[in-house]
């Protein structure tokens, strides 16, 4: 009894020691931007003991994005280098990090993840990896309609980025049927939701959905209010949207309020006036952490967009407990939207099929309630830890590659 119980305190001391001592698999994400709602979904994936993770965003920031990042928050390790900014186009310029190249050679990661094509830096990342020897994960948020250049060029471009690729991390089933259209191994391809930080969500629409009625008096807002959270400009559909709240009947009791600013900005405004638009509110751009006022004073969420890669505002309503209606070409509504059971969605440009589906939505308050408790629901399966976990799945080549 006593050899066995050496035997596997021995085996256990030996176990520990092997894991103590494995090498972690050093892994580097090249991004963008500093986006907000990416911190909670990288903060998760730096947690997993076997990785040694770090983020190298390309900017803190670009283009016209005006987010406010509280660092404090960040509990991964991350660096920025220095950009040259190519101002084409303006609302989402290109980024070319000459000093990259040797941050990647001082690093010397095993596995990365390089956050798309269209940047001269992603190209620089895929031309050091191949000469390097090391594992490089294509992420992919595009899908059919989200491309915005289908040039043959760009088709040659985007699948030589595939062809030289060791696995693919896609978005959800939009962006994985884009990466198998353009040749990609089905076995390579790890499926992963995009998230937002739920439980921020959560928590702090209820301090305002307590009060809703309270807080739309003090207002004005009229009893009903569908919401847009996004960008003014034409891509995100905001004229469609202004269309359809136009055909809405009693539109006394309904608003529509409208979160964002952009290069449309002023045409919608005339929109309004031309077409004697009452009840709708622009609210003008608004930090994260303002948003959940607008979502507990709100009864829906429309997403009406022309091109989309996901459009996680829908995630971000879900966590709310609203309904939810959104175009076929936002990336994100095959994976979130249950027709009839959380919201709905409609052919993108379609104003009168959209205004239908927000009339039957807005008059009917069991539905409202019952669709908004489904979203909640339904969000859970899209949690940061969830997307986390593809990446972590995509970084080892581990597990299936499915979504969870």
């Amino acid at each position: 009894m006593t050899n066995l119980m050496l035997d596997n305190t021995s085996t256990a001391f030996a176990a520990s020691v092997e894991v103590s001592t494995r090498k972690k698999c050093k892994v580097i994400v090249i991004t963008d931007i500093m986006a907000p709602y990416r911190i909670p979904v990288f903060n998760e994936i730096a947690k997993d003991s076997r990785l040694d993770f770090k983020v190298i965003f390309l900017a803190r920031m670009a283009g016209e994005r005006k987010w406010n990042i509280n660092t404090k928050e960040i509990f991964f390790s991350f660096d920025t280098t220095p950009a040259v900014i190519i101002p084409y186009p303006r609302s989402f310029p290109l980024l070319f990090n000459p000093q990259l190249l040797q941050k990647l050679c001082r690093i010397n990661p095993d596995t990365i993840i390089c956050g798309g094509i269209h940047h001269p830096s992603y190209l620089l990342t895929l031309c050091y990896a191949l000469f390097a020897g090391k594992r490089f994960i294509l992420w992919n948020e595009s899908h059919e309609n989200s491309v915005r250049i289908k040039h043959r060029l760009a088709v040659f471009y985007r699948r030589m980025f595939i062809r030289c690729s060791s696995g693919y991390l896609a978005f959800g089933t939009q962006a994985e049927k884009f990466l198998l259209k353009l040749g990609a191994a089905p076995d390579k391809i790890f499926v992963t939701p995009n998230a937002v930080d739920n439980e921020f969500f959560i928590r702090e629409t209820e301090k305002f959905r307590a009060q809703k009625n309270e807080l739309k008096q003090a207002r004005s807002f009229p009893r009903l209010i569908s919401l847009y959270v996004g960008r003014l400009i034409h891509s995100k559909g905001v004229e469609t949207l202004l269309e359809a709240f136009s055909k809405l009947p009693f539109q006394q009791a309904m608003g529509l309020i409208i979160v964002g600013d952009g290069a449309q900005e002023n045409e919608y405004k005339r929109f309004c006036r031309t077409h004697h638009l009452r009840n709708v509110f622009f609210e003008g751009f608004k930090q994260q952490s303002e948003l959940p006022y607008y979502y507990g004073i709100s009864d829906l969420l429309v997403m009406p967009s022309f091109r989309d890669e996901w459009g996680l505002v829908l995630n971000e309503a879900m966590a709310s407990g609203l309904p939810v209606i959104a175009s076929d070409a936002a990336g994100g509504a095959q994976d979130l939207i249950h027709d009839g059971i959380n919201g709905y969605r409609f052919q993108a440009g379609d104003y009168r099929s959209l205004s239908r589906l927000m009339t039957l939505v807005l008059n009917d308050e069991e539905l409202r309630i019952n669709m908004g408790k489904e979203s909640r629901t339904r969000i859970e399966q899209f949690s940061p830890r969830v997307s986390a976990n593809g990446f972590i799945r995509a970084a080892l080549g581990e597990g299936h590659h499915g979504q969870d």
